[in-house]
């Protein structure tokens, strides 16, 4: 089970089984309310009101309004999970179809999983933006311990992400260095770039926005030691290969809790 509800209480399995469809319920609406009126204007009034219910209704199964956001945030990092891994999948399976090597194979996973990022970035914007709401600012606006448990889902797409960078080091791909750095650098960087994407409305001239990722993290290739023909043939190799886009939904996580 990739994603499971964070709030963890001692309940019969009956007591349980409702507890969880009232949650994924109000959770459903949470995350309609974010999308449409951004997450700030997702309050525990407004989610009631919308579902018809009282606050004190919503607070029986959320203790505040915190608890909800870090529960949508543990929703599209699970959801990222599973987009890296069926994008990976469909990596290999183009790989051994089409013979290609493994110098390319292990940089095209790398870049894979930072395209997954942008593509959702791009796609779907609005629950983008639940997952990186409170990176764009340098206050913390989660309570640390719900800010762990948000951590704990990031955490398994970061270390996916570094074992291929351990991989790509062990076959001298990449020169020997802190595989988990690296990935948290890639992450950031990408980040970084796509927050600044924004700014291409006012200067369209000046940010190449569909060149402006690619050229990034190239770069962080070359500077850990990747020749830059292989960087080059990874990358025209992705243009060529037949889509890699999960058809999942963000919201299948909640209808249906054991994928």
């Amino acid at each position: 089970m990739v994603y499971k509800n964070a709030l963890q209480e001692d309940y019969s399995p009956r007591v349980a089984a409702k507890r969880t469809r009232k949650m994924q319920e109000i959770l459903g609406v949470a995350l309609d309310l974010a999308c449409e009126n951004g997450l700030e204007n997702m309050t525990l009034h407004v989610l009631a009101r919308r579902m018809d219910r009282s606050v004190a209704a919503v607070y029986r199964y959320f203790p505040s309004r915190e608890a909800v956001v870090r529960e949508l945030q543990r929703l599209v990092g699970s959801h990222l999970i599973l987009l890296n891994k069926d994008a990976a999948e469909a990596l290999d399976r183009c790989a051994a179809k089409q013979n290609i090597s493994q110098d390319i194979s292990c940089l095209a996973q790398i870049l894979t999983s930072a395209q997954v990022y942008e593509n959702y970035a791009r796609t779907h914007p609005a629950e983008f933006d639940l997952i990186t709401h409170h990176l764009s600012t340098a206050f913390y606006k989660l309570p640390e311990k719900d800010a762990g448990l948000v951590f704990d889902v990031t955490r398994i797409n970061l270390e996916a992400l570094a074992g291929r960078f351990e991989v790509a080091m062990e076959n001298g791909l990449l020169h020997e260095g802190d595989a988990k750095g690296h990935a948290m650098m890639l992450w950031g960087a990408l980040q970084g770039v796509l927050q600044v994407q924004k700014l291409e409305r006012s200067a369209p001239d000046f940010f190449t926005s569909k060149k402006l990722p690619n050229t990034t993290l190239d770069a962080l290739l070359i500077g850990w030691g990747a020749e830059p023909k292989t960087v080059e043939a990874t990358r025209a190799l992705l243009e060529k290969l037949p889509s890699t886009k999960s058809k999942r939904d963000l919201r299948h996580l909640l209808e249906d809790t054991s994928h």
